[in-house]
Parts: structure tokens; C-alpha cells; sequence
């Protein structure tokens, strides 16, 4: 069998993006220049004898790089939450990841029938259209102004795969397209399940209202824009405005809305933005509302936030391959990814460790 060396280079690309490394910082691990690396990445150098050396250094199995094509997602491709504080490191570890996960959304395919993608586009030039917009969706979902029991579910529904990576403080979430397709991914790191559940929402946002182009991202004050439009999204979204206006406690104590968390599922700091733009307070008590915030800590975490909520796509799957026998170890092997890379994707897969026996077999 022929082995394509630009299939093989497109892959080196796509672990070494993972890994969060420039090329010239492989090339030293290989003791070899950056320009002979560069060749090997474009398929433009024989790399077959050395490829097990290769796949050591890019902490992937060899039959990972000769297993066929793969695409790169190009980084103006995604739409980011706070992208201006994100690592160069962590950014390509998300190029490469989102990459990965598309290979993934086709075994999931295999084994589970995914809901077609159905979030409609709907351009936007004002918050009063992102709150119609809110409005409109939630009426064809039958929500009404109801708290929204479930984001992964929610972003499922609509056909949108959701998967988790690993990452710093720096990352938030990232949404994109491929062909027809929208994927999210999150930060697995997160464990604040109110901030997970907005930035699920946030990167909704971009999916239904910032689609076409996107070489305008790489301004900063259009990617501001954007940002700001998601994150109106996400609040009207979590806390419809007219029920919101009803239950907000317009007078209470930082305390008072620290308990209403629970039913909006959503942080103070997000209620209380919220309250701020629907003018249920004023700008004097939004102030003094964000300083208290601030002076108890709680721009880096508020207390007794629940866990984030999880994929059920993700379990029907694993539970489907767990049928045959297949391990998160088993799996990853069938696939030739490094297990780690299941882990990253598929939090739920850590309970899908040990070996299943199916007595129908």
C-alpha cells in the first residue's frame, strides 16, 4: 500500500497544533533544522524512516500519521469567547483539537443518530433583535419564559456536537462550522457550570447571528462587537427579560440574588448585567453591585456553582461502543488516537475505563 507523504504531513501538522508547539520547537526535539520539518509537514520529504521517531516526539501512535488526510480548521474559521487573553500555545491546541473532533463526529455517526443541524441564521444590527431573536427560538422550542433546564441538551437539539478540551484560565469556549455541521467546544478545566452553561450560550450566539467571512475577526473592535453581541445573546437567552423583570430582586441584597442563582442557573455577575441592561437597576446600584463582586472574590469563582452539565450524545455513544466490548483504552487503539485525546474530548469517557463484557456476543 502507498502512503501519501502530504497525508502524513497534514497529520504531523494537526499533533503538533495539539501540542501547542511551533514547528522549530520539534525540529529541536528531532534534532533535525526546521526547514527539513517543514518539508516533512508540507509532504514535500521522504519522512517514512524516521516516522516512528516522528510519532514519539508528536506523542501519537504511528498509525495516527498514515491513516489518511486531515484538515487543519483554519483559526479564522473560529469564533471565540475572550480571544484577545488567549495563549498562542493554548490557541493552537484548540486548532488542532477542533481538527480532531471533526474525525470524532464521524464515529459518532457510526454508532449514534445525531439530530440534524438545524440553528437558522439570523443577522442582527441591534440588542432589541437579539432579544426578538431570543424570543423567536425559545417560542418554537415551547420554553416560553422558563429557565433553561439544560445548554449541552439545548445545543444538541439543534444539532450542534459539543465537545470539551483541556486549556487554561485563558479559554472559555470556541464555536465553528464544517460544511453544514456547527461544533462547540469548551474547556474541560471549567468546573463553574454556571460560566460553562453562558459560554455554551455565547457560542450559540455566534453560531446563529456571526456566520459568512470571518476575515473581519481579525479586527479588534469588530471581534469586541461580536463578543458583546454572543454575550447579549446568552443573557437573554438564560434570563428571558420579561419573567427576569418579574422575579429580579430590584431592591435586595447581593445576597438575594446570590440565592435566585439556582432557578436562572446563571452567575450573580450574569444577573446582575443583566438586570443592569434590562434597566431594572440603575447605574449607581450596578456599580456598587460589581464592587461587591470584586471585594469577595468572585470574578475568579463564586461560591456553591454546580458542576457543568454533560453530553448525552457523549453517553449514548459510549454506551453503544461499551456494547461491543470497547474500552475508552479499546477505543482509542480501534482509532489509532492517543487515549488522552478520548479523555479531552469525552469527559464521561473516564467512566469507561474498565472492560465490558456483552453476553450477546
Amino acid at each position: 500500500m502507498s502512503i501519501d507523504l502530504e497525508h502524513i504531513g497534514s497529520r504531523m501538522v494537526v499533533a503538533r497544533h495539539i501540542l501547542g508547539k511551533e514547528r522549530a520547537e520539534i525540529a529541536r526535539q528531532l534534532d533535525i533544522s526546521s526547514y527539513t520539518y517543514g518539508k516533512y509537514e508540507r509532504g514535500q520529504a521522504q519522512v517514512i524512516k524516521v516516522l516512528p521517531e516522528v510519532a514519539k516526539v508528536l506523542c501519537v501512535p504511528t498509525d495516527f500519521l498514515t491513516k489518511g488526510p486531515i484538515d487543519l480548521v483554519p483559526a479564522t474559521a473560529l469564533s471565540y469567547r475572550r480571544k484577545v487573553s488567549l495563549k498562542s500555545s493554548v490557541a493552537r491546541h484548540v486548532q488542532g483539537m477542533a481538527s480532531i473532533c471533526i474525525e470524532l463526529a464521524s464515529l459518532i455517526d457510526e454508532h449514534v443518530t445525531v439530530p440534524a443541524p438545524s440553528l437558522p441564521y439570523i443577522p442582527i444590527q441591534s440588542a432589541t433583535e437579539i432579544e426578538d431573536a431570543v424570543r423567536f427560538l425559545r417560542s418554537n422550542l415551547n420554553m416560553s419564559d422558563a429557565p433553561l433546564r439544560d445548554a449541552v441538551a439545548l445545543a444538541e437539539s439543534f444539532g450542534v456536537l459539543v465537545f470539551w478540551i483541556e486549556a487554561d484560565r485563558t479559554f472559555d469556549g470556541v464555536s465553528f462550522w464544517c460544511g453544514d455541521r456547527p461544533y462547540i467546544l469548551l474547556n474541560k478545566n471549567q468546573l463553574d457550570g454556571y460560566r460553562s452553561r453562558f459560554t455554551l450560550l455565547h457560542e450559540i450566539g455566534h453560531l446563529i447571528h456571526h456566520r459568512g467571512p470571518s476575515d473581519t475577526l481579525r479586527h479588534e473592535e469588530e471581534r469586541k462587537r461580536l463578543d458583546r453581541e454572543a454575550d447579549m445573546f446568552a443573557s437573554a437567552f438564560l434570563m428571558p427579560a420579561s419573567s427576569y423583570a418579574r422575579r429580579f430582586p430590584r431592591f435586595g441584597s447581593l445576597f438575594d440574588i446570590l440565592e435566585d442563582r439556582s432557578y436562572w442557573k446563571a452567575s450573580c455577575a450574569a444577573m446582575v448585567r443583566r438586570a443592569w441592561q434590562l434597566n431594572l437597576i440603575d447605574e449607581d446600584r450596578y456599580r456598587r453591585l460589581n464592587v461587591g463582586i470584586s471585594a469577595r472574590g468572585w470574578r475568579l469563582g463564586e461560591p456553591n456553582t454546580p458542576l457543568p452539565e454533560k453530553s448525552r450524545v457523549h453517553q449514548f455513544f459510549l454506551d453503544e461502543v461499551g456494547e461491543y466490548g470497547l474500552n475508552t483504552r479499546k477505543l482509542s487503539d480501534s482509532i489509532a488516537f492517543p487515549i488522552s485525546w478520548l479523555r479531552e474530548a469525552f469527559p464521561l469517557s473516564e467512566q469507561y475505563q474498565s472492560e465490558f463484557t456483552f453476553d450477546g456476543l
